[in-house]
This record gives structure tokens, sequence and C-alpha cells, in this order.
């Protein structure tokens, strides 16, 4: 028998990998069956997204920046201003330039998005500079 306590009004859902999708992003090619198979609207405001997650009953969510092989999806300052929006409720999430992990502005870029986590790619290899960046949000989340 699972002792597990159902959740209940108190607990707290988070979406740990999600994204707002800007109209870039979705007039993006990789995205035209998605577009043609459902009823993806043009643009998805951020009053969408919220309904979306109060319908799911998701209390907070991570929204990450998003850089695709040809360019950023979900710019950090694009992430900053669905955060600063919705304080309490969304929270940036920097992302690395898929086409120069190690680039240091990694750190000014979550400094625009006033991020509170990074979003490492696999291809990232362990560097100092990427651990001292983690280190400096996991103080500003505490």
């Amino acid at each position: 028998m699972d002792d597990a306590a159902p959740l209940g009004m108190t607990d707290r859902i988070i979406d740990a990998w999600m994204q707002h999708p800007t109209e870039r992003m979705s007039a993006h090619e990789m995205f035209a069956s998605l577009r043609r198979w459902t009823a993806w609207p043009s643009a998805i405001t951020p009053q969408m997204t919220i309904a979306s997650l109060d319908q799911a009953g998701v209390s907070a969510g991570l929204a990450a920046a998003w850089c695709a092989p040809d360019g950023w999806m979900i710019s950090h300052e694009e992430v900053a201003a669905i955060a600063k929006s919705y304080p309490g409720r969304i929270f940036g999430v920097a992302s690395a330039n898929i086409n120069k992990p190690m680039d240091r502005a990694l750190k000014s870029q979550a400094d625009i998005a006033g991020a509170w986590a990074c979003r490492r790619h696999g291809t990232v290899p362990k560097h100092p500079h990427v651990y001292r960046l983690v280190h400096r949000l996991s103080r500003r989340a505490c």
C-alpha cells in the first residue's frame, strides 16, 4: 500500500520545463505540423499561458529562454518580461546559446532574465564558470 498523501490544495505543482512561446517560435517551420493539425494560435499571450497553468493546477513555472540552431526562439529579454509581469508565479531560466554553449555571456543573460536557474545543454562540458554561475543563481533563490 502506498503511504504517500494525495495532492491537496496546499501542495504546489511547479512546471520546471516551460516556455512561454513567442510569435517567432510559433511561426518556425519545425512547428508547421503542429499548426496544421491543431488549433495552435498564431500568438499566445501571457494571459493564455497563465490560464493554462491555472487549468492544470500549476502554481509556478520556470520559464526558459530557448536557443535553436538557427537563433533564439525565446530571448532572455522575453523571459524577463513575463517573469516581471507575474512575480512569484513565473521565474526566469537562463539558457546557453546552443551554438556557443561556453560563451561567458550566459552570466549577463541570466541577469537580464532575472534568472533563478540556468539550463545547461548536454553538450556543455563541466567548466568552472558554469559552476560559478550555478552557485550565484542558488544564492539569488535563497
